[in-house]
């Protein structure tokens, strides 16, 4: 290296006590820096001489003891010599606690803490696992003769996005001539009666139906004695009420056997009738047994079952629920408390759950608090109730390694999550305030906030089994869910985001314009700022009068007390769901 280095030919930012330092007076304030060298091996402290900056302002030689930091060319060097922080797995299965390493826990936290995927509910990343799945299965040549796909929470609720009924997938992939079985449930009389057409059109079969009336028995009686007898029997026929006949059960066979079923019941740890409602101001695929999260109307009493009781009832207590999904608004826990002998006889390899505001009590209620972002715990092992850290916990003992779910592109993308893995920052539905960077300038938050701070949190978590019957299954589907290539290189050659091992920045302000809070928008991007906010003009609307008409003052006002609520405060809204 040469004697001196002119500060102007200097690129990039340096650690010094996790400080950035990218100028003179910053090595000057810190007493002393850490500096990788490449041939040692290993880092080495060098203490900076006072007064350095101010008797070499543009030029600072080595002979006076300052250490300069590096040219640019001189830092790449360094990283193709040297050890990256974080760093891919060696080997695609080496993900479980046991294997897991410090740089292979960075290189997680690298790619989910900056966005570099899509991990939120809305996307089709549970679509690709079960795509990733089927290719692994292929791959590995695996028979499905005795293989199980289960659905729980089954029914298609949107025609976009990612909240599909997943039923369709398993169809598409594991058709008659596979030899699985396919089960679902949905607790919603309509939306059972959508996921049951919906099925029949793509596979072109129709199903045969087990009809309930929707008459109460006593009432049943009146009418037949009226009438004579009843007119139920077909689907879509009449009791003797006049009242409409629903499906509980509908079967679709193929080549002499049970091919799809699909049953009109929730699905819990014991069989029971139980409670079901929805949440307050929402539709019916946010029904849930949970109490505490249903609105005051609209309940209804149902009969639940278990995973285990109705694979017995049905001559399959023997089969591998290759694929286990369940998604039912917070009662994930009892279902697969339902499925106890099947997890412990290490029949369920692949286990797919969400994880979000309605993991526990605390977390809804921090959630849905509105005007407040109050965390609902301090740290995620003080969290009350079910949290993705006890998750990772109960998995862990069972057996399980677990990963938050996300895709980029086509393929789906897990990070671990299991033991040594952990991170704090992955608990991301504890605090609504907890924030993302891709650049460690703009921050974006992890769940979706209305104007009233009410947010929503959605994201998927994937539990694998370490020992599974079929071990090269394993390895081939985290083979095609590892961290894109493109990325590890990206790790190999040096780069690390430092700002995800530092705290949040304490002072943020929307970076863009809230121009409509009366329609629901809120600041979705954010960034750091030191000064006070400005206060927008009451007069000066930047959107043309000519295309949108001439606001009212008082929409005005309306419209500056809401972005001067949202820019004077850290705890701002970003997305909506």
């Amino acid at each position: 290296m040469a004697a001196s280095i002119r500060l102007k030919e200097l690129e990039g930012n340096f650690v010094a006590d996790k400080a950035e330092v990218t100028n003179c007076s910053d090595l000057g304030r810190v007493p002393t820096s850490k500096f990788h060298n490449a041939e040692a091996g290993k880092w080495s402290v060098v203490t900076l001489a006072a007064g350095g900056c101010d008797q070499y302002p543009d030029e600072m030689p080595t002979s006076v003891g300052l250490i300069v930091a590096l040219s640019a060319t001189v830092q790449a060097e360094l990283r193709a010599n040297g050890e990256p922080r974080a760093r891919c797995a060696a080997r695609y299965d080496s993900t479980s606690k046991d294997d897991a390493s410090p740089a292979l826990r960075d290189a997680y936290a690298s790619f989910f803490l900056t966005g570099k995927g899509q991990f939120w509910g809305s996307a089709f990343h549970v679509e690709r696992f079960i795509d990733a799945v089927k290719e692994a299965a292929v791959k590995v040549s695996a028979n499905h003769n005795h293989t199980l796909l289960v659905d729980v929470g089954a029914a298609p609720y949107n025609t976009l996005g990612g909240d599909i009924s997943h039923t369709l997938t398993f169809a598409k992939h594991w058709p008659s001539s596979s030899g699985a079985t396919i089960m679902a449930f949905e607790p919603g009389q309509h939306p059972f009666n959508r996921l049951v057409k919906s099925v029949e059109d793509q596979v072109g079969i129709n199903a045969t139906k087990t009809l309930k009336s929707a008459t109460p028995p006593y009432l049943q009686a009146l009418g037949r004695a009226s009438q004579g007898a009843s007119t139920a029997g077909a689907y879509g026929s009449v009791d003797a009420m006049g009242k409409k006949a629903e499906p509980t059960t509908a079967v679709i066979e193929a080549g002499g056997r049970e091919w799809i079923v699909l049953r009109n019941a929730p699905v819990s740890d014991r069989q029971r009738s139980v409670i079901i409602g929805n949440q307050p101001q929402a539709g019916d695929n946010t029904a849930s047994l949970e109490p505490h999260y249903q609105s005051g109307y609209n309940h209804r009493t149902v009969r639940s079952l278990t995973l285990d009781a109705e694979m017995r009832r049905r001559g399959l207590s023997q089969h591998e629920i290759l694929i286990l999904k369940v998604d039912v608004e917070g009662h994930e826990m009892p279902v697969l408390q339902g499925a106890a002998t099947a997890i412990e006889e290490r029949r369920a390899p692949f286990i797919l759950v969400e994880y979000g505001d309605k993991m526990s009590p605390a977390i809804w209620d921090a959630m849905k608090r509105p005007f407040s972002a109050a965390a609902a715990a301090p740290s995620s092992a003080a969290m009350p109730g079910l949290s993705l850290y006890s998750l990772q916990k109960w998995g862990d003992e069972r057996g399980y390694d677990s990963f938050l779910l996300g895709a980029q592109g086509s393929r789906p993308v897990l990070i671990g999550v299991t033991g040594a893995l952990w991170r704090e920052e992955y608990e991301v539905c504890r605090d609504k305030n907890q924030k993302f960077s891709n650049d460690g300038r703009m921050w974006k938050n992890f769940s979706a906030w209305n104007p009233r701070w009410e947010a929503v949190c959605w994201y998927d978590v994937a539990l694998i089994l370490r020992e599974p019957r079929n071990p090269q299954l394993r390895s081939a589907l985290l083979e095609r869910s590892a961290l894109p290539t493109h990325f590890c290189r990206t790790l190999k050659s040096g780069w690390y985001p430092t700002w995800i091992d530092e705290k949040q920045p304490p002072n943020l302000c929307c970076a863009h314009e809230v121009q409509f809070p009366e329609r629901g928008e809120v600041c979705h991007t954010l960034k750091s700022c030191d000064a006070p906010p400005l206060v927008p003009r009451i007069f000066h609307d930047r959107i043309s009068s000519k295309r949108n008409g001439a606001a009212s003052l008082g929409t005005r006002i309306k419209r500056m007390l809401s972005q001067t609520k949202q820019t004077a405060s850290s705890e701002l809204p970003v997305r909506v769901r």
